[in-house]
């Protein structure tokens, strides 16, 4: 019992992966623009969660998605027979379960509550225009970015963060032209293919665009975080041809992981990666 007691309070006491996903790029966010820029952000996000959620669908919305629903409907039909087969052969054996029309609909509203809501804050959050389209504006390389070592330049400049990575113009424009880049790409996928799908019709730009500057965010602060973390500890980050020093220091990063033995990867796994002993 005892042995049942200690296994019960460890559970208990273990962070989610989720919860510990969210710290670890907050954190980044904080070490990459600073802690009240994140703050700030994160305010930002749960105040227009928050509105969104109180906020009827737009009538607009209502209008599109009912012309959709016919289009969708069709979509669902084939792939409905199909799930319920395959689920009637898996649970054959067993009526603890059976998957149902309803429940497909049930989903499908869930789908479309979470889809709408989730527009609604990228709007408020100005990462899409009133009109739902990609607001390729937010990120778009101006001259102030060129000016940023002029103290009155600051101000004008959105990522503008003490002496972090909004205080460095060769690091704003890095993100800003690989932001635009989404922009572009999403812009420009072939309708053809989008078209296949009623969800991909109306959404697809929007979802590749979103997850394309998250990553690029995130990816571009963790070569900030790299180079830092390279000279505190001696090595020269400079920029290589056509390598700027972020980049430069990403691919510093990757050869020494690459370069060290099985013992030092072991080491430095259990102090600085998932790994448990």
């Amino acid at each position: 019992l005892a042995v049942l007691a200690g296994v019960h309070s460890n559970m208990l006491d273990n962070i989610e992966t989720d919860i510990m996903t969210k710290l670890h790029n907050f954190n980044l966010c904080a070490a990459c623009w600073g802690d009240e820029y994140a703050d700030a952000y994160a305010l930002d996000v749960i105040m227009a969660t928050e509105k969104c959620m109180a906020t009827p669908m737009p009538m607009e919305d209502m209008m599109t998605e009912e012309s959709m629903e016919e289009d969708f409907e069709l979509d669902m039909e084939e792939k409905e027979g199909k799930l319920l087969v395959a689920k009637e052969k898996a649970m054959e054996k067993t009526d603890s379960f059976k998957l149902t029309k309803e429940d497909l609909m049930m989903y499908k509203d869930d789908m479309k509550s979470k889809i709408s809501n989730f527009t609604c804050v990228m709007k408020e959050l100005s990462f899409l225009t009133k009109d739902g389209e990609i607001n390729g504006a937010l990120f778009a390389h101006t001259e102030e970015l060129d000016l940023l070592a002029l103290p009155e330049a600051k101000e004008h400049v959105q990522f503008s963060s003490g002496n972090k990575a909004g205080a460095d113009p060769v690091f704003l424009k890095k993100l800003s032209e690989e932001l635009g880049d989404c922009a572009k790409v999403s812009d420009s996928f072939p309708k053809e293919i989008l078209d296949k799908s009623p969800f991909m019709k109306k959404y697809g730009r929007m979802a590749m665009y979103a997850m394309c500057i998250k990553k690029v965010e995130r990816r571009n602060c963790a070569k900030y975080l790299m180079a830092k973390m390279l000279e505190r500890f001696g090595e020269t980050v400079e920029a290589i041809g056509d390598m700027d020093k972020y980049d430069v220091a990403n691919m510093k990063a990757k050869v020494l992981t690459h370069s060290a033995n099985e013992i030092e990867m072991h080491i430095d796994q259990y102090f600085w990666g998932d790994m448990e002993m």
